[in-house]
Formats: structure tokens, sequence, C-alpha cells
């Protein structure tokens, strides 16, 4: 949070809160240092492993999307320096490894809505979501009467216990979107982890 709040351009309003459904005013978030993108407020050691596995095996040969965290350091040089059937252990040796690094923060919790209703927003242009199988908690901490004002919504959906299914029944029911398209990246074709993009139904011109 201190290097967001450093200099930068543009307008961007910084709300160090996590996003949920309104239950709860606070919650245990689990960090990975190694790999902070799967940090979550639902830990599930499994489906991290089983997901950044295939990530990894897809991402070695080319290195493609591959960043700077510990895991992918370890597998990049796995990729250039290692026979092939090494290449497997030492990439889930990384996955544990990142795992095992894990803390945890208490962190206050807001909702869609009250950030809309406390930025005395008319319209979101723009909704994304990347919750790490909190997705529901998200969609559900938006009021009725706001689902009009989101435009698009951008979202990664973890597909644990038909998740994908019900954030989709959720969109329909509550949304009026013109598109809702689901898609998986190639890197993770066979994993639960899937992007949808959603556009409203514009009712009038603007």
């Amino acid at each position: 949070m201190d290097v967001l709040q450093g200099p930068g351009d543009g307008q961007v309003l910084l709300i160090n809160k996590g996003v949920g459904d309104g239950s709860r005013e606070a919650l245990d978030f689990t960090f990975y240092p190694a790999a902070a993108g799967w940090s979550t407020m639902y830990p599930d050691a499994s489906e991290v492993s089983d997901a950044m596995h295939i990530f990894l095996e897809r991402s070695l040969p080319s290195l493609e999307g591959m960043d700077l965290s510990l895991v992918n350091r370890i597998g990049s040089l796995a990729a250039r320096s290692a026979p092939k059937w090494l290449v497997d252990p030492l990439s889930r040796l990384a996955v544990k490894r990142m795992l095992a690094q894990k803390k945890e923060y208490r962190c206050q919790l807001t909702t869609v809505s009250d950030i809309i209703r406390t930025q005395g927003l008319e319209v979101v242009n723009l909704l994304k979501v990347d919750v790490e199988r909190a997705e529901l908690d998200v969609l559900r901490g938006i009021a009725d009467g706001d689902w009009p004002k989101i435009r698009q919504l951008v979202m990664e959906v973890h597909d644990v216990n038909g998740a994908l299914g019900a954030v989709r029944e959720l969109l329909i029911a509550k949304g009026s979107f013109a598109t809702c398209v689901v898609e998986q990246d190639t890197q993770l074709e066979g994993s639960t982890l899937y992007n949808l993009y959603a556009t409203q139904q514009r009712t009038q011109a603007g």
C-alpha cells in the first residue's frame, strides 16, 4: 500500500480494504509474498497448487507471461538449464515454497455499493473483479439499484463448487447484460480459472 501511495500520474483513489458481500466488517486475508496475485481471503492450497502447476507447465517452454516472482524465477531457471524430466518436480517445489511463505492480515471489508455511494458515482464504466475465489461475495455486495450503473464487467472466476455457473446466474438475474462471454487462457486450460466479460444492455443513448 505504501508503494501504491507514492507519486504518480492521473487520478487514482486507493481504498485499503477488501471487498465482500456486506455480511462481515473484517476478515483474515492470506498473502503470498512470492506470488501476490494469488493472495486471497479464501485460501485453497490444493486449487492454487494445481492452477500454478498448470501455468508453469504451459509457460516454461517459451517463458511467455512469466514475471519476476520467486515461483517464476525458479521456473525460468528450470526451463533454461534443467532436463525436461526435472522441470515438473522443480515447478511443484516452487509452488510448495510459495504456499509455505504465506502471511495473514486482518483487513476491513467494504462493498462495491458502499464505494459507489461514498464516491457519488452515477456510472461505473468498467468494474474489474480479480479476487481469488471471492467473486460471488463481490457481486452479492452490489445493491439492485446499482447494477444498471455498471456498463461493463470483467472478472476472473475460479470455478470451484460450481462458482462459474452461479456467477452467470447472478448476472442474468441482477444485470441487463447484452453479452456475457467466458474464456479460458491457453496457459490455464485444464484449470479452474476462467475470464468472464459482460457488457450492459443500454436502454438509452449516451
